[in-house]
């Protein structure tokens, strides 16, 4: 290139100079009269001369261009590096517009990089300057073929046909052509009787020729449509959305499609590109803000199931259910988060009915709503229901814990029917707060009081009842026993420990079992008279008392045995009365700081241990009562 810029600037030069040399020879002839004709002549022969040079070399320049670009094309394509040699073709086009050789390779690398609107002038430049090129021929034929085109593609087969009459490939080709036509034809016959089984089998078969065929996708996808997969029709409409540069009405339906499957976020994409090809389409911008609203609740929808607000989260979903009150996929989607609110705010009836209509109508195996609904039955112990819930689940989601520790905890329910339920004991629902349970404990003390009954025969009953009312308090307000007893163990039942847990030492309690007297025993010293706690204990089955260990303060917290307890604040005086649920004293553990409800009438006779206090041991005396009973701690 180098060597051309300097030639042509050599040419240059000398042109210019014979210019000003023909100027002075005029300027002499007019001055002195003595310059002769065939000076002049001699002048303008050598102008000539010199321009058909400039012509030569400039073509023979040009030329050396178009090879090397060329070759550099050839390289970059076979090694498959497209874009490098279009640069190249393209530069060879510029220097020489007519070269059919530069243009059908330009073609080439346009149909490998899948550009085959681009590489159809190429094509039809090189068959117009030089017609029997019959490699450009069978190409055009090709992409004419695969774009839909059967009669033209034809007509290029049969030309190439005739130029190469042995030719075996374009004898296919052409049985091809015949192939595909009959069949298009044969699709389009039971597309307008309604037999889209058969249409849509026959419009797959020409897609396998006419790839490119936008008007075959357009009626597949509407075959698909009718026949109910609309996944699939989307798919179809979609490949027309890249065929095709105006598909506005395409990408309208495709957003339409979407919205009835329920994905609103895809249906409002789908429309703004609508929207981008032509902003001012009524029928684009009317869905395109049907859409956006709805896109937008639901996503405040989401936010407020993330945020646990669950009432407002049920407000939303109703005025999402008014919005939309046609599209069962876009409801069923609200429904779901119905499910899962109604479940949390313990509106379990309400939820079990929102699960089923999801269940029911919308993906049945839907891992999240069977385990909803699984867990709305057991509120209601409905434990059949609820296992049958988590084993379609379990079966459906092997990798789901959820699932399979939720089917372990229904049949463990059903399993303890008919033993003590305490959550019906305290009158309570099995998603009471720890403040409804001790309010409800506090009235169930109060109303089974032994002192109450004056029968003995009632009086037992009582104290039997008691018992049980102290231990649903204590399970079901410690959260850990709590979940314990909600997975279907009973954290208070010895033979049910014993069963989950082994202890490595043979001889001897089990640490469980000792666990379970320590337990009921501090039950019976918190919630009766210290005196009578032997009397209570001695009528439970299977229990050994251990009267000399005192464990109001460790059954607070495991290592407070340790640590010891801090006494933060007495609430009531000596010889203050206290009736049953009065907090008597706050003890400060490792864990927490804990109110003690005093569940017996008497009169707290004497503190032994002040306020401030640390370190109180477990089994020191902290109080006594009055009647000169056991000492409570």
């Amino acid at each position: 290139m180098a060597s051309c810029k300097a030639t042509l600037h050599t040419v240059m030069t000398r042109l210019t100079l014979h210019n000003m040399i023909i100027m002075s020879l005029h300027w002499k002839e007019d001055r002195y009269g003595v310059i002769t004709n065939w000076d002049f002549i001699r002048c303008q022969t050598d102008l000539i001369w010199i321009f058909m040079m400039f012509i030569f070399r400039t073509v023979n320049c040009s030329q050396a261009e178009i090879n090397r670009h060329m070759e550099m094309g050839r390289q970059f394509l076979s090694s498959g590096q497209f874009t490098d040699a279009l640069s190249h073709y393209h530069a060879a086009i510029d220097l020489d517009p007519k070269n059919y050789q530069t243009l059908y390779s330009r073609a080439t690398v346009y149909l490998a990089i899948g550009k085959s609107k681009a590489a159809l002038p190429d094509l039809d430049s090189v068959i117009k300057l030089k017609p029997d090129f019959i490699a450009a021929r069978i190409e055009r034929g090709n992409v004419l073929l695969k774009q839909g085109d059967i009669h033209q593609a034809k007509a290029d087969f049969e030309a190439a046909a005739k130029a190469d009459p042995l030719n075996a490939d374009i004898s296919k080709k052409l049985i091809s052509v015949e192939k595909v036509k009959q069949i298009i034809e044969e699709a389009d016959d039971y597309f307008d009787i309604g037999d889209f089984v058969s249409a849509e089998q026959l419009y797959s078969n020409a897609i396998e020729i006419c790839q490119w065929h936008a008007n075959l996708y357009k009626n597949r996808a509407t075959c698909r449509e009718k026949l109910g997969n609309v996944p699939k029709a989307i798919a179809d409409y979609r490949t027309v959305t890249k065929l095709l540069s105006d598909s506005t009405e395409t990408f309208y339906k495709v957003s339409q499609l979407y919205y009835l499957m329920g994905d609103v976020e895809e249906s409002l994409n789908q429309v703004r590109e609508c929207l981008k090809l032509n902003p001012d389409d009524e029928l684009c911008f009317s869905f395109y803000k049907k859409t956006k609203k709805l896109a937008k609740m639901r996503e405040s929808l989401s936010q407020l199931v993330r945020e646990e607000k669950w009432m407002d989260c049920l407000n939303k979903a109703t005025e999402i259910l008014k919005a939309e009150k046609k599209v069962k996929n876009v409801q069923l989607d609200v429904y779901r988060q119905i499910c899962k609110c109604n479940l949390n705010a313990g509106h379990f009836a309400e939820s079990i009915s929102a699960c089923s209509e999801v269940l029911k109508y919308g993906d049945p195996n839907d891992l999240d709503v069977l385990c909803n609904r699984a867990e709305a039955f057991l509120m209601y112990e409905k434990y059949d229901e609820a296992i049958e819930d988590y084993q379609r689940a379990v079966n459906r989601h092997e990798e789901s814990r959820r699932a399979r520790e939720g089917l372990h905890r229904a049949q463990n329910l059903k399993k303890n029917v008919g033993k003590r339920d305490y959550y019906k004991i305290l009158g309570v629902r099995k998603n009471a707060s720890e403040r409804e349970i001790r309010k409800a404990y506090r009235k169930q003390a109060q109303k089974w009081h032994p002192d109450n009954f004056s029968d003995e025969k009632e009086k037992e009953k009582a104290q039997k009842m008691f018992v049980d009312i102290a231990a649903a308090k204590e399970v079901l307000t410690d959260p850990e026993k709590r979940a314990q007893y909600d997975n279907g163990e009973d954290p208070l039942d010895p033979e049910q420990q014993q069963r989950t847990f082994h202890h490595p030492f043979q001889n001897g309690f089990s640490f469980q079992f000792h666990f379970v007297i320590k337990t009921e025993f501090s039950i019976c010293i918190q919630l009766y008279s210290c005196s009578d706690a032997g009397t209570l204990l001695s009528v439970i089955p299977g229990i050994a008392i251990v009267t000399e260990v005192m464990l109001l303060i460790d059954s607070l917290s495991p290592s407070v045995s340790k640590t010891g307890g801090k006494i933060v604040k007495w609430h009531k005086k000596e010889q203050d009365k206290v009736e049953v649920g009065d907090i008597i004293i706050e003890i400060e553990t490792d864990k927490a700081i804990m109110e003690l409800e005093f569940i017996d009438r008497g009169v707290l006779a004497k503190i032994l241990v002040s306020e401030g206090v640390s370190g109180v041991p477990v089994n020191q005396p902290i109080a006594t009562e009055k009647e000169g009973r056991l000492e409570c701690i």
